[in-house]
């Protein structure tokens, strides 16, 4: 696929989202990601992230965190006017994620997942 889309989300996420969960579409960055592509779902208790294959048609590997336990989570949407950057750690690991502020085939899907993010975490 070349580019992703709000149906084909769906699909991926049909089986793994809950009703109150936000979506987006992330580049995950550093030693802990599986692949460089992945669609993170979250809500007040869990964050999933659902690791893509190279052409985003399948899901090759699910992780599950509580939203308790990730630590010194940081968000920055200032390096790049087109881009923000979720970090966190979960026992003794990193985690970043590259999120795309806008990807015109997902709609608002983009914007509600980082809006989320200032609300409720940071």
């Amino acid at each position: 696929m070349l580019f992703i889309t709000k149906k084909t989300t769906g699909r991926l996420t049909e089986a793994h989202i809950e009703p109150d969960m936000c979506a987006c579409y992330a580049t995950p960055q550093g030693f802990s990601a599986v692949t460089s592509r992945a669609i993170l779902l979250i809500n007040d208790n869990k964050l999933i992230v659902l690791f893509l294959n190279l052409f985003s048609t399948k899901v090759v590997q699910k992780i599950e965190f509580r939203m308790a336990d990730l630590q010194e989570q940081t968000y920055n949407s200032s390096i790049d006017p087109l881009t923000a950057v979720w970090s966190f750690n979960h026992q003794s690991q990193r985690w970043k994620f590259r999120i795309l502020k806008k990807i015109l085939t997902l709609g608002s899907m983009q914007g509600e997942f980082l809006s989320y993010l200032q609300r409720n975490i940071l």
